[in-house]
């Protein structure tokens, strides 16, 4: 009984073996009669998913996909049909320039707020007729200063020329800082003054 036993228990082993053997070669059989280009495609294949799967972004594709879309924006619009680019509006983008309104010169008063001619300039200046003319005629000049306004355009000291003429004075000229001047005044009487008063019949242009 124990010898039956024993050869039962020896006959199954041995047929589990010869189980496992078969099934073994019939797999390699059949993974060998694939070609070798399919199984190194099939091979790749799977690599190519495994690397996918696990691959991480980093910064140079993150600055690759930014250049792409830069570069998409510069792109000119396509142009129109006929021809023309097309125009910016640059009406709202161009400020106003500030208008600068020309003032008219004001013409500046000849006079500083008194009544009175200037002092003499180079064009001239007047001694209205009228004006009157002290000469002390023993010394031949003119004793007191002539002033119209506040300017003095004939000082004393300076020299005339007298006629005498039928007992009358005549001032034919006076003479202001070295330059002799022609002068018409009415005549002066004779008088036992040494004093004469000449009054101007015309006006006294000095320059």
């Amino acid at each position: 009984m124990r010898k039956a036993e024993m050869f039962g228990r020896f006959t199954a082993i041995i047929a589990a073996v010869v189980a496992i053997v078969l099934v073994s070669t019939a797999a390699t059989q059949q993974s060998s009669s694939l070609p070798l280009g399919d199984v190194a495609r099939e091979h790749r294949k799977a690599r190519k998913q495994t690397e996918n799967q696990s691959r991480t972004v980093t910064n140079e594709d993150i600055r690759a996909v930014a250049t792409a879309s830069d570069a998409k924006r510069a792109v000119p619009p396509p142009s129109s049909a006929d021809g023309d680019s097309p125009k910016t509006d640059t009406s709202q983008s161009k400020k106003p320039e500030p208008k600068v309104e020309a003032k008219a010169e004001q013409p500046q008063d000849e006079r500083s707020g008194v009544d009175g001619p200037k002092e003499p300039e180079a064009e001239g200046f007047v001694v209205p007729a009228g004006t009157q003319i002290k000469v002390d005629r023993g010394a031949g000049y003119v004793s007191v200063p002539v002033r119209v306004g506040w300017t003095t355009p004939i000082p004393a000291l300076s020299k005339v020329t007298l006629e005498y003429v039928d007992g009358l004075f005549r001032l034919t000229s006076v003479t202001v800082h070295g330059t002799l001047y022609s002068v018409k005044a009415y005549l002066a009487p004779s008088m036992d003054s040494r004093e004469l008063i000449f009054t101007l019949r015309e006006p006294l242009v000095l320059r």
